[in-house]
């Protein structure tokens, strides 16, 4: 009898002793790292240049590359117009992304006498990443010219809107 209540009392706590095994415990630290907003601000405004009127329809497309492709009219001068230019500040390695105006401007010379700017476009990818916490982007358009377009300086009554954020 001795020899069943010390084998019960070892499988007792053997049994106890597997239970207490059952449960395990492990810590994780928490950890947070604060970025720099993400920062604009206009360099250049985009300028198509000096053209001159044609008869005809016409379009100026300013490219990210600083490429100027005409259609139906010419440069009054040899500059190929300017890039809007945009620097941006923020955490340094971290991407973020542009987005463009989809809707279409209307410039005009003070007077009745309109153009149309759309199609903008940017040296931005899906990619882009803040070096050393600081990024430029360039923004071209596609100028649209009305044929026998009266001469001025024409200028849009509202600027574009370039909206970043963080991917």
């Amino acid at each position: 009898m001795k020899a069943k209540l010390t084998l019960g009392i070892a499988i007792l706590i053997i049994g106890l002793s597997l239970h207490s095994f059952a449960q395990m415990t492990a810590y994780a630290n928490i950890y947070c790292e604060v970025v720099a907003p993400i920062g604009i601000e206009k360099s250049a405004d985009l300028t198509f240049n000096e053209i001159v009127s044609s008869k005809n329809t016409s379009t100026v497309i300013l490219g990210v590359n600083n490429s100027l492709i005409t259609s139906g009219v010419e440069i009054a001068q040899t500059g190929k117009g300017t890039l809007a230019t945009f620097a941006v500040t923020g955490g340094n390695q971290t991407t973020f992304d542009v987005t463009l105006p989809k809707e279409t401007f209307t410039i005009n010379n003070g007077g009745a006498s309109n153009m149309l700017v759309s199609n903008f476009t940017s040296t931005s990818s899906p990619t882009n990443a803040l070096i050393a916490s600081a990024s430029i982007i360039k923004i071209g358009a596609t100028l649209n010219v009305p044929e026998n377009q009266a001469a001025g300086n024409f200028s849009a009554q509202d600027p574009f809107l370039v909206t970043l954020n963080y991917n």
